[in-house]
């Protein structure tokens, strides 16, 4: 015979001795899912250089933009109050399903999809270098052994650095109902858990040939790449009060991160702009730091989950909640930077066509830190 875990018919003696193990509900329900939107933010991210610099006196007056210059002031980056970047108001997503596989609603299992869109923030600065105020990005010349700017005096210039950033994440879940009572069961959960954070760092900063109608555009690109693997082991409990409900849940998941930093650089000339040629190199991006660079820490991934919702029908429910998680060690591109740079070994800027002289700078730098994410939530539940 059949068995509705909805309606429980009169069953045979044998059937009715097997399952006095439980309390079958007459209105049980084996399977769920939840949908759920998120207003979700991260920990802003440390910018660890001065990227932009502004002078009043334009760069055809002769101002180079360096640190310490009379009249320069940092305007993006360390030593600003743009010194980290904000990253709070993702719009994202996460659903759950799960059911139980027993008649006694003991053992089941539980899969857990997250995810947003990549997310960009960008900050823009320019200057005709003639009327306007100097733009330019500061560093410290190895070669020179002092401050320098980069600009090309008179050159007028667009300066664009764009920080973005994107998670997704998934776990799968084993479920076991330890303590099923009328008001506070308690569930405890073992699994396998996924979490990828990737954020990128761009600088484009476009000078102008007036003369030649040419351009000159010096980029860089940090990627950081963070995709961790892992067991998780926790527990929730769902509290109900007539139609409220409060629930609550708590996991730890320990593993491998596999961070992976991708660095490249180039400067592009068209038109023979400045009479220059380009190269696959750029600022902060040059010969001695450019490539591809692995780690994979031991991390930890703690989360905590609060809702409260309440009961619009028996099988669904709508609920408002509070997400936190913590990840023990990242790598972040902000954190990437160095401003000890050796300019001589760029082929297009340097003075002897990418011949290095001196110390090779800036060198791989895989700063490593943590991060914490959280947000405010809204979804439903349906049972069924």
């Amino acid at each position: 015979m059949l068995l509705s875990r909805k309606r429980l018919t009169t069953l045979p003696a044998t059937a009715a001795i097997f399952f006095s193990c439980c309390n079958i509900s007459m209105a049980a329900h084996p399977s769920w899912m939840t949908v759920e939107y998120l207003y979700w933010g991260i920990e802003n991210e440390p910018l660890s250089v001065p990227l932009v610099t502004s002078n009043p006196t334009p760069g055809a007056g002769g101002a180079m933009g360096s640190i310490g210059e009379t009249g320069t002031q940092v305007i993006y980056g360390t030593g600003s109050s743009n010194d980290a970047v904000n990253f709070i108001g993702f719009h994202a997503a996460h659903t759950t399903l799960g059911g139980w596989f027993d008649a006694c609603d003991q053992y089941g299992l539980e899969a857990n999809f997250f995810g947003h869109a990549k997310r960009n923030n960008i900050f823009s600065a320019s200057s005709d270098e003639i009327t306007q105020p100097l733009i330019a990005i500061p560093y410290y010349s190895v070669s020179e052994g002092s401050e320098a700017g980069f600009n090309l005096g008179s050159a007028p210039n667009v300066l664009t650095i764009t920080n973005n950033s994107q998670t997704w994440a998934g776990d799968l879940n084993a479920l076991l109902d330890l303590e099923k009572r009328v008001h506070f069961p308690l569930v405890a959960m073992a699994g396998l858990a996924y979490f990828n954070l990737a954020e990128g760092l761009n600088l484009n900063d476009t000078l102008v040939d007036t003369t030649l109608n040419g351009t000159v555009s010096v980029m860089d690109n940090f990627k950081a790449s963070n995709q961790f693997y892992g067991l998780q082991f926790g527990a929730r409990s769902d509290i109900t009060i007539q139609n409220f409900t409060l629930g609550l849940l708590g996991t730890l998941a320990l593993g491998e991160n596999r961070q992976n930093l991708e660095i490249t650089g180039n400067t592009n000339v068209a038109n023979g702009a400045f009479e220059m040629t380009s190269s696959n190199a750029g600022l902060f991006a040059e010969p001695s730091n450019i490539g591809n660079y692995k780690d994979h820490p031991f991390t930890l991934l703690p989360k905590v989950q609060m809702r409260l919702g309440y009961n619009l029908a028996p099988d669904m429910n709508i609920f408002f909640g509070y997400n936190f998680l913590y990840l023990s060690d990242v790598i972040r591109p902000g954190e990437q930077l160095q401003h000890n740079i050796n300019i001589t070994q760029q082929p297009t800027l340097g003075p002897s066509g990418g011949v290095l002289t001196g110390a090779a700078l800036p060198t791989l730098n895989m700063t490593h830190t943590h991060i914490w994410m959280q947000a405010f939530s809204m979804g439903f539940k349906f049972e069924y």
